[in-house]
């Protein structure tokens, strides 16, 4: 009997091609299921430097004084303390870099304070460097 039915099957499908795609068909259902999908994609910030850091020509004095720059495309120089600009101001930049990743990313940059012994014929004296920068969002 399973011999035949087989035969009867096998040529119905060979005789009537649609015929197996129909009955496959029939006994097919359909089943929606609900899900949720969350995808999180994480961009890396990476940080390039545009420009160089220069405070132009100054001259110390006796005691403590600051060359600040303003962190502009055109920086501005101003002085406090002892120090003293010189007339030829020579290249004067504010450092720039470029940090970019994904949005609404937030960044803060910090700086150590950085500390160099000047030697001249007269003693010594220290030039400290501090960099002070707002954090900002991407």
């Amino acid at each position: 009997m399973k011999a035949r039915a087989f035969s009867f099957l096998l040529l119905a499908c060979l005789f009537f091609p649609g015929f197996s795609r129909v009955y496959g068909q029939s006994r097919t259902k359909v089943v929606s299921i609900p899900s949720v999908l969350e995808i999180e994609v994480i961009i890396p910030l990476s940080i390039a430097k545009e420009s160089n850091l220069s405070f132009g020509y100054a001259s110390p004095g006796q005691g403590t004084g600051y060359v600040t720059l303003t962190a502009s495309e055109n920086p501005q120089r101003t002085t406090s303390g002892v120090a003293t600009l010189l007339p030829s101001p020579g290249a004067v930049y504010a450092g720039k870099f470029r940090v970019t990743g994904g949005p609404n990313a937030s960044v803060n940059v910090t700086v150590p304070t950085w500390i160099h012994t000047l030697i001249h014929s007269s003693g010594s004296a220290n030039l400290n460097l501090e960099l002070t920068t707002p954090s900002a969002t991407l």
